[in-house]
C-alpha cells in the first residue's frame, strides 16, 4: 500500500520514484467531469512495479507535488525532457533525492529517472478549470482573429486604405481586405522581379583525365609530366537561371502557400471566404509555374531575405522585400500561428483579456487604434511586451487619447512597487481602470461557502489584491498624492450556466458600491459586463473633463 500522501510509486531495477502531494476533489465536478484515475503507462525496460493510491483523484496542472527518489547514487529526473532540481541526502545505504514539481500543462507528461537502466512513467494531467478545452480553442481562435485584425486595421489605415469603417467592424474583414490588396501588389512586383533579374554567373570546377582531352594545354601537360597525376581540373563559367534572388522569390511563394493553408485550418471561418480562396489559388498557380521553370530544388527552413547589392538596387525586388516584411509584421507572423506555441492557459487568458479590452475600447470610444500592442516575436511563440513605456493607444472620436497598458510596473511609489495586469487610462486628470486576469477559481470550501453563493468565484485573495492596487498606485499631486485608479476589477472565466446569476452576486454589486469587484469574461460567453464598464468609464471621464 502506498504511504500517506503518496500518489504514485514506480519501482525500477536500480531506483524507486515516488510522487507525493494532495489530490483535491473538484469543487464543481458536474461541469468538468474527470476520470477517477488517470491512465498510467510505465516507460523503459527497468520498471518492475507501478502503483497508485486507492483514493487517487488525479494529477492536476495547477498543483505542486513532491518528488522523492531512492537510488544507490544521485541521478537525474526529468519532467517531459526538462531536468528537475533535487536535493540529495545519504543514510550510508542509499541516496534520497527530494524535489518539487508543477506540471503547468494538461495532457500526457513523462517522468523519467536516468539511472543505470532508465525508467519512468507517462501520466495524464487534468485541469480543474471549467470548460478548459472549449476555452482554450476559442481563445486561440479569438486571439488569432483579434491580433491579425488589429494589425490589418492599422496597416489598412496607413498603407492600404480599405474604405472600411473604423468602428465596430469585423476585424477578420479588415484582415481579408488588407491581405488581398497587399497580395495583388506583391504579385505584380514579384512577377516583374522574376522576369527582370539578371542571370547568375558561377564558376564550376570540372575534372577530366588528360587522355580524354584532345589537345591538352602545355600547362596541363607539364603538370602531368611533373606529378604523373592524370586528372586535370578546370574552371568553367556557367550562367545560372536560378540565382540566389530567384530562389528567394520561389521560397517566398512556397512559404505563403504553406502559411495560408495552415491559417485556414486554424480558422475555418476564413477558409470559407471567397477572397482568401482566390489568394490561395493565385499563390499556388504562381508557385507551380515558377517551380516548373526552376526544376527540382530543395527549399527548407525559414525564408531568408537577401541582403546582396542586387537586392538593394533592383526596384521590383526591393518592393517584394518591403511587402514581405509588411506581411511578417503581423499579417503573417514568423511562427505561422501567433499563439500556437503557448501551452500555458493562464498566459493565454491574460493575452486574450488584454486584446479584448483593447478591442472593446476601440468600439465603445468610436475611435481608432493608432499604436498597436507591442509584440515580441521568437521562433516559438509571440509574446506581448510589458511596461509603462509600451501602451497600445486609441484616439477617440473627440480626439482624446486612451492608453491601454499590459503589465505596467509602477516603481518609486511611497510604499512598494506594483504591477497589475492591465491599466486603461484616458489622457487627462481623471482616474484609470485597473484589471487583473485570473484563469483560476477559489477552491477553499470554507471561502466558497462564505462568499460563493453557489457560484464559482475567483480566488478571494485576488479581490484583496485589487484593494491593494487601488490604494498603493498613486500619482504625485501638489504636495501629496492621489489615487491613480477609480476602479480595480478581476476578470475570470465564469462558465456560461452561471452568468445569469452573477449579476446578483456580491462581487459584481461591489463594483458600483466600492469600485472593487469581479467580472466574467470568456470567448464562449458575453462581453456585456466589461463593455458596460468601459462605456461608463468613458462617460465619467467626459463629465470630469467638462465635455
Amino acid at each position: 500500500m502506498p504511504a500517506s500522501g503518496e500518489l504514485l510509486r514506480v519501482v525500477g531495477e536500480w531506483a524507486t520514484l515516488v510522487l507525493q502531494g494532495k489530490s483535491p476533489a473538484l469543487p464543481f465536478p458536474e461541469l468538468n467531469p474527470q476520470p477517477n484515475r488517470p491512465s498510467l503507462y510505465p516507460l523503459g525496460k527497468g520498471v518492475r512495479a507501478c502503483s497508485q493510491a486507492e483514493d487517487f483523484a488525479g494529477l492536476y496542472d495547477d498543483t505542486t507535488y513532491t518528488v522523492v527518489l531512492f537510488a544507490p547514487s544521485p541521478c537525474q529526473v526529468t519532467l517531459s525532457g526538462f531536468p528537475l532540481d533535487l536535493e540529495w541526502t545519504s543514510d550510508q545505504t542509499r541516496w534520497v533525492g527530494h524535489g518539487r514539481l508543477s506540471f503547468a500543462q494538461i495532457g500526457w507528461a513523462e517522468l523519467m529517472v536516468w539511472a543505470q537502466e532508465p525508467f519512468g512513467v507517462r501520466v495524464a494531467v487534468h485541469s480543474r478549470k471549467l470548460d478548459y478545452q472549449a476555452d482554450y480553442q476559442l481563445m486561440v481562435q479569438s486571439l488569432e482573429e483579434q491580433v491579425r485584425g488589429l494589425t490589418a486595421k492599422a496597416v489598412s489605415q496607413t498603407l492600404y486604405p480599405t474604405r472600411l469603417g473604423d468602428t465596430a467592424e469585423d476585424l477578420a474583414l479588415h484582415w481579408l481586405v488588407t491581405v488581398q490588396t497587399l497580395w495583388a501588389d506583391l504579385r505584380r512586383h514579384l512577377e516583374k522581379a522574376w522576369h527582370t533579374l539578371p542571370l547568375q554567373l558561377e564558376v564550376e570546377e570540372r575534372r577530366r583525365f588528360i587522355g580524354q582531352i584532345r589537345q591538352p594545354r602545355w600547362v596541363e601537360a607539364a603538370r602531368y609530366a611533373a606529378t604523373s597525376n592524370p586528372v586535370v581540373s578546370s574552371q568553367i563559367p556557367v550562367w545560372r537561371t536560378l540565382s540566389t534572388e530567384r530562389r528567394y522569390l520561389l521560397h517566398l511563394l512556397q512559404d505563403l502557400h504553406r502559411r495560408l493553408r495552415s491559417l485556414t485550418q486554424l480558422a475555418p471561418r476564413l477558409a470559407e471566404h471567397v477572397a482568401i480562396r482566390q489568394v490561395q489559388a493565385e499563390v499556388a498557380e504562381l508557385w507551380g509555374r515558377y517551380q516548373a521553370v526552376a526544376g527540382p530544388v530543395r527549399l527548407k527552413g525559414p525564408v531568408v531575405i537577401p541582403n546582396s547589392p542586387l537586392a538593394e538596387a533592383h526596384p521590383a525586388l526591393r518592393q517584394v522585400i518591403r511587402l514581405h516584411r509588411q506581411l511578417n509584421r503581423g499579417l503573417f507572423p514568423d511562427a505561422g500561428a501567433f499563439f500556437l506555441g503557448l501551452k500555458n492557459i493562464h498566459r493565454l487568458y491574460e493575452y486574450w483579456c488584454y486584446l479584448t479590452i483593447l478591442r472593446l475600447m476601440v468600439e465603445e470610444s468610436k475611435g481608432q487604434l493608432v499604436v498597436e500592442p507591442a509584440v515580441e516575436r521568437n521562433p516559438v511563440h509571440i509574446a506581448l511586451k510589458a511596461g509603462l513605456e509600451r501602451p497600445a493607444r486609441v484616439v477617440t472620436a473627440g480626439g482624446a487619447a486612451i492608453s491601454v497598458y499590459y503589465q505596467p510596473k509602477y516603481a518609486g511609489l511611497p510604499t512598494v512597487s506594483q504591477q497589475p495586469d492591465y491599466v486603461v487610462r484616458l489622457q487627462g486628470p481623471g482616474g484609470a481602470l485597473i484589471f487583473d486576469a485570473k484563469y483560476r477559481f477559489e477552491l477553499d470550501r470554507e471561502r466558497l461557502r462564505h462568499y460563493g453563493d453557489g457560484l464559482p468565484i475567483p480566488p478571494v485573495e485576488t479581490l484583496n489584491t485589487m484593494h491593494q492596487y487601488r490604494d498603493a498606485i498613486v500619482v504625485a499631486e501638489g504636495r501629496g498624492y492621489r489615487r491613480l485608479a477609480d476602479r480595480a476589477i478581476v476578470l475570470f472565466p465564469l462558465p456560461s450556466p452561471y452568468w445569469r446569476q452573477w449579476w446578483q452576486h456580491r462581487f459584481y454589486r461591489s463594483i458600483e458600491a466600492v469600485g472593487i469587484g469581479a467580472l466574467p469574461l470568456l470567448p464562449s460567453g458575453s462581453d456585456q459586463g466589461l463593455r458596460e464598464l468601459l462605456r461608463r468609464y468613458l462617460l465619467d471621464q467626459e463629465e470630469a473633463r467638462g465635455l
